[in-house]
């Protein structure tokens, strides 16, 4: 006789089978049933075992051989276990890594400040940032981090997944490079468009100058009244002053600088760019209409990206005011406040707009 029992594992899979056989031809007892089905659970649990055994060895080599780096942290910021990715990035070997703590090469990370790390972690429970790693060499490298809290066996643990970006951070700057180049070659452009005008709003100044150094010249002689001669050099001061306030703001719209973003007053920026267009548009014989509002908060922009979005728009009224008659052309200009923090800047013109169709 012959019995069989399937082995089944914990998914339910039948992955084999136990048989028992007997040299004489009987029905199975209790004992028999007993005996397999004790021998058949073993054997799945053994079984199960093994391959639960196998998925860990998988998943341990997955993780040591993973490209991205991989902590698990001690509350105390002692380091349990680093990956083969963390050890190279960082130049330590897995036992140096396990004697030190995060601020050992973490940035900005201190025996101090690192309950409060901890107390985020546990508040939040996962967090994603960008910060920076040191090497054993002292370099240091961006990073994009991702960090969650676990509690396993009452104990608390950190685990940290980390990526060296230092390529996506230069990418990113040659790319912010390109833009900058591409901003002063735009705004040099716009530069060389108003060069006539802002020639001959500096002519006014320069030409005062030269008529009141004349005067001044001439006092030498001994016949001229004193307050003349005070009022020459006063005026001679006040044009200089005119003459290098135009140059100042020419030379800070054109120098090729970085995005500075900082707190401005709106109604200064739209100043600055009127002062800059001002020769073409009384060349045009535009009226400039500037309503500015007192409550206007200050806004954290960076100015000379904000002028040359005003002048490309001043510019473009100037155009569309071209075939409107002497006294009709009006530039209409305003700022507002529309919430604490934030202002806007309201550019129109008494141009015939775009055609129908």
């Amino acid at each position: 006789s012959c019995w069989s029992y399937p082995i089944i594992v914990d998914s339910g899979e039948v992955v084999g089978s136990l048989a028992m056989s007997h040299m004489q031809s009987r029905a199975p007892t209790d004992f028999d049933h007993r005996l397999l089905d004790t021998a058949t659970h073993l054997a799945g649990i053994a079984i199960q075992r093994s391959r639960d055994d196998e998925r860990l060895r998988f998943m341990k080599f997955s993780i040591d051989n993973s490209s991205t780096e991989v902590y698990w942290i001690k509350a105390d910021s002692s380091i349990e276990y680093a990956n083969k990715a963390a050890c190279d990035s960082l130049q330590y070997s897995r036992g140096e890594l396990s004697r030190m703590h995060v601020w050992d090469f973490g940035e900005g990370v201190t025996k101090e400040n690192w309950p409060t790390w901890t107390d985020r972690v546990r508040a939040n429970r996962r967090l994603h940032f960008e910060a920076a790693h040191r090497r054993k060499d002292g370099s240091v490298y961006p990073i994009d981090i991702q960090i969650s809290h676990l509690e396993y066996s009452g104990d608390e643990y950190i685990v940290a997944f980390a990526r060296d970006i230092t390529q996506q951070k230069d990418a990113e700057e040659r790319l912010q490079r390109q833009r900058d180049e591409l901003a002063h070659i735009s705004r040099l452009t716009t530069a060389g468009e108003l060069a006539a005008g802002i020639a001959h709003e500096l002519n006014q100044p320069l030409t005062a100058i030269a008529n009141q150094a004349y005067i001044v010249q001439q006092a030498g002689n001994g016949n001229m009244d004193h307050s003349v001669v005070r009022d020459a050099a006063n005026s001679l001061q006040e044009q200089a002053v005119r003459a290098g306030a135009i140059v100042n703001r020419l030379r800070n719209f054109t120098r090729n600088n970085r995005l500075q973003q900082k707190p401005t007053s709106l109604n200064d920026v739209v100043a600055d760019a009127l002062h800059l267009a001002q020769a073409e548009l009384r060349s045009e014989r535009i009226r400039v209409e500037f309503r500015s509002s007192d409550d206007a908060p200050p806004v954290c922009v960076d100015t000379i990206q904000i002028q040359q979005v005003l002048l490309n728009l001043f510019r473009n009224a100037i155009d569309a005011m071209t075939d409107m008659p002497d006294g009709s052309r009006i530039l209409e200009i305003s700022t507002q406040s529309i919430q604490p923090g934030l202002a806007e800047v309201d550019v129109g013109d008494s141009g015939g707009g775009l055609s129908q169709g």
